[in-house]
């Protein structure tokens, strides 16, 4: 017994245990989907619970805008209710404030995408993403008046963008 140290909440896990780099998505986060006429932010199962919200279903019309941001936290507003937060680390569900609600999925730091709509529930939808440029080329695809640049027809079809997924 005398080999033995005393167990203690304060011992360092292995370095393997430790947290992932901010930017490393290794798993599927939440992501948009195009059905049809209908914008769907499809979340994870943690993130159903950490949100207290099913998936999120909004007709493509409602979409104002969709635009990339570099910093998802300085997008945020309003207080977290219902949901889970941890500044700077984890926020996840709806926001209100005098502005209305918001609805937000942002694990970690980073760019993500703020989609503004009109005539829902919710004002804005904030997300991070790792690949926010093509989420946003997804979220316009097809629409006319997006304000993405370039004509309709030059924007690439959502099917023939990448779907979020592991890491390479």
């Amino acid at each position: 017994m005398g080999n033995l140290k005393p167990w203690s909440p304060c011992i360092r896990p292995p370095e393997a245990a430790l947290p992932l780099p901010v930017h490393h998505y290794d798993a599927v986060v939440a992501h948009f989907e195009v059905d049809g006429d209908q914008l769907v932010l499809r979340l994870t199962t943690e993130e159903h619970l950490e949100g207290i919200h099913r998936d999120l279903e909004l007709p493509r019309d409602s979409v104002a805008s969709a635009r990339v941001t570099d910093d998802v936290w300085s997008e945020l507003r309003g207080i977290r209710a219902p949901g889970t937060g941890i500044p700077g680390v984890v926020a996840v569900g709806t926001r209100r404030g005098g502005f209305g609600k918001d609805f937000a999925v942002v694990h970690g730091k980073g760019p993500g995408v703020v989609v503004e709509l009109t005539g829902q529930d919710f004002e804005r939808i904030v997300i991070t993403a790792p690949d926010p440029e093509v989420e946003v080329a997804r979220i316009n695809a097809g629409r006319s008046g997006s304000g993405a640049g370039g004509s309709p027809g030059s924007r690439p079809e959502a099917t023939d963008l990448p779907r979020p997924g592991l890491c390479p």
